[in-house]
């Protein structure tokens, strides 16, 4: 395969502020996930902002393996991300905690996009998927974060998602008609996680041929966020800097792996349906 370019420093910083859910989704597969569980250290997230600042950097992602507004510190996340880098901000929930209050948090984040995970048309489908979270409830909430972001006049963008039955997504779209964008996605293999898609195992890994730097709760570096249960760690923030890392031996083998088309070495990626 041909060696794709190599860039210097990442350009998105993917971070993970907590890797714990209110939610078992049966798509998703915590049940697989062994590794500790906790909230980032907000300085750590203040050494990473620090790292970056003067780099050229396209997009910041507050959210990982887990449910982002579980955690208290999430706007400030944000906020800091936003006065610090001016770059775009992004997330991704499932809206079931987005009271009145949080949603006009949010909305004066500085957040430019989140993206909510809402696979339902009605309380039955719905609830099959997001246990043990309410349709009615989480609904509301998403309606709190449209009203407060109308309220502010705010450009943010909320885009609700939906995975399923493509004939379930025309339904889908005219009840949210006129209130906010809407979006579909598959279902993914999460690496090794699920078993939706056959496996072709060639082609390039998107991940490793993006500038994309996958920070998990504890300052651990893994490849990209399919890589649920942290297993493939090619450094820790608390022990060198993400240039370090970057340019270490490990994340060098990875993308020689890619380049080769050869990912032996690593079995979850053999396992991951988004190699292209």
């Amino acid at each position: 395969m041909k060696t794709k370019k190599r860039f210097d420093f990442p350009e998105q910083i993917r971070l993970e502020n907590t890797n714990k859910c209110n939610a078992h989704c049966v798509i998703c597969p915590r049940e697989k996930q062994t590794r500790a569980q906790g909230f980032m250290d907000e300085s750590l997230l203040e050494r990473i902002l620090e790292e970056c600042r003067g780099e050229r950097i396209t997009k910041f992602t507050v959210q990982g393996y887990g449910e982002p507004l579980l955690d208290k510190n999430f706007c400030r996340f944000v906020r800091r991300a936003k006065d610090t880098l001016d770059c775009p901000t992004f997330s991704v929930s499932n809206g079931s905690l987005i009271t009145p209050g949080l949603a006009r948090e949010m909305v004066s984040s500085g957040l430019d996009k989140v993206k909510i995970s809402f696979y339902g048309v009605n309380k039955e489908e719905y609830e099959k998927i997001h246990t043990p979270l309410s349709f009615d409830k989480t609904r509301q909430c998403i309606l709190n974060l449209i009203e407060a972001k109308k309220e502010a006049g705010s450009s943010m963008k909320i885009r609700l998602q939906y995975i399923g039955s493509i004939w379930r997504f025309l339904p889908f779209c005219l009840q949210w008609a006129g209130k906010t964008m809407v979006g579909f996605n598959t279902l993914h293999n999460y690496g090794h996680g699920r078993r939706y898609n056959r496996r072709e195992n060639r082609g390039r890994c998107p991940m490793l041929d993006d500038p994309i730097l996958q920070v998990l709760w504890n300052g651990d570096i893994v490849p990209c966020c399919y890589d649920f249960n942290g297993e493939m760690v090619l450094g820790n923030l608390y022990k060198n800097s993400i240039r370090e890392i970057w340019r270490g031996e490990p994340y060098e083998k990875m993308r020689k792996a890619n380049d080769r088309g050869d990912f032996s070495d690593y079995p979850i990626c053999l396992m991951c349906d988004r190699r292209r």
